[in-house]
């Protein structure tokens, strides 16, 4: 079986570069990335040699950033693999295909222009988001008509900021959806199915919030206690997805929000784990290489792995840009971020004037009150003028 791994610049964890060296992986990366990779020793496809691959309709795809799904469109001849990718990026489509099992789940797709025509059904607590996109980009909470005015203009020019910058097929502005707000604790997992199409769960993270209004990725965390409580659910949903269209040897990164035991999928990415790094909390918390053990075609013996687990609870930290942060006259205190860890597992800078976020960070504690305080935390104090 062909394998091929895509990567962008944005972000290339050390956990990835150690699994593309120890499996000798074909990757194709372009720019200053491509020679950097080079000197990692790290082997480099040529154009001819990634078309090659990607058209194969037996070949095994991973890639780092939503931005090579275009690399995908230009390059492969494979249309079944474009429609597999466009299944679980069109969410509304998604939704459509597993709503027999959601028979009380309201949602609805706008066009751009019926935005302002749009009448807020009574009663319903709502999210809107665009069609196509990922991250927190253009998503909002609403229940009323008034509330409504308020939001959407905002949402269509920070979602129309975000697609002139990504590929349509990553992030677009021609629609929306508006969907039921689903109260329940949200989880995000990286899976992948494997050569027969069994679903393997290789990470399960709590994703706590603030408050209802909060729609961050700010904190994530996992122990044994939650990998026990949620497998069965997510393997079950997962089974859902299954049914509905075969796949084989392809990753995911999915999110979903659990009410009254049921899981609800929130957004489900195709073709990679977690961004900036997530995807290493279990290499960190369970000393699972999610990447090598989806090259592999490897399955994690959980119940093993918690039975031998530490009683920690492992956290990702997203340290978040000061807002109208200018990093001309600006920068980050990182030393005095740094002291509000009571141990810092990985630290890792990001470009705070290019990104809404200026480090991620791996931690751990055996009390949850030390991770979910940075859902409190004032960023702005790590402000410093230059």
């Amino acid at each position: 079986m062909e394998k091929i791994v895509l990567l962008h610049d944005y972000f290339v964890s050390e956990v990835l570069i150690e699994a593309l060296k120890n499996n000798h992986m074909s990757v194709f990366a372009e720019g200053d990335l491509k020679e950097k990779l080079k000197q990692r020793g790290v082997y480099v496809l040529s154009d001819e040699d990634m078309q090659q691959k990607l058209s194969s309709k037996n070949t095994m795809i991973y890639f780092n950033s939503e931005d090579c799904i275009s690399i995908i469109e230009k390059n492969s001849k494979n249309e079944e693999l474009k429609n597999n990718i466009q299944f679980f990026k069109d969410k509304y489509a998604f939704k459509k295909v597993i709503e027999e099992n959601y028979p009380e789940y309201f949602i609805k797709e706008i066009k751009k222009e019926d935005l302002d025509s749009f009448k807020v059904p009574e009663g319903k607590d709502l999210i809107v988001k665009p069609s196509i996109g990922f991250h927190s980009i253009g998503i909002r909470r609403f229940s009323t008509q008034s509330e409504w005015g308020e939001i959407k203009d905002g949402i269509v020019k920070e979602v129309e900021e975000y697609s002139n910058v990504f590929d349509k097929k990553v992030v677009s502005d021609e629609k929306f959806i508006v969907e039921e707000y689903i109260e329940g604790e949200e989880f995000a997992c990286d899976a992948y199915f494997n050569s027969k199409g069994k679903p393997v769960i290789l990470s399960i993270s709590h994703h706590p919030f603030a408050n209802t209004e909060d729609t961050r990725d700010l904190v994530y965390y996992t122990s044994a206690e939650v990998m026990k409580k949620m497998y069965a659910p997510i393997i079950e949903f997962l089974e859902l997805v299954s049914s509905k269209r075969k796949f084989k040897n392809f990753p995911i990164h999915f999110e979903i929000r659990v009410k009254n035991e049921k899981v609800y999928p929130i957004e489900v990415n195709p073709l990679r784990f977690g961004g900036f790094g997530l995807s290493d909390l279990p290499y960190y918390a369970f000393g699972i290489n999610s990447y090598d053990y989806f090259f592999n075609g490897k399955e994690p013996k959980w119940m093993k792995i918690i039975s031998k687990s530490k009683n920690y609870n492992y956290a990702f930290i997203v340290a978040q840009t000061p807002e109208n942060f200018n990093s001309k006259t600006e920068s980050i205190n990182e030393e005095g971020f740094k002291k509000t860890f009571e141990e810092i597992l990985s630290y890792t800078p990001i470009d705070a004037g290019k990104y809404k976020f200026f480090s991620t960070t791996f931690t751990r504690s055996r009390n949850l009150e030390e991770l979910t305080k940075y859902l409190h935390m004032d960023f702005n104090q790590y402000r410093m003028v230059n």
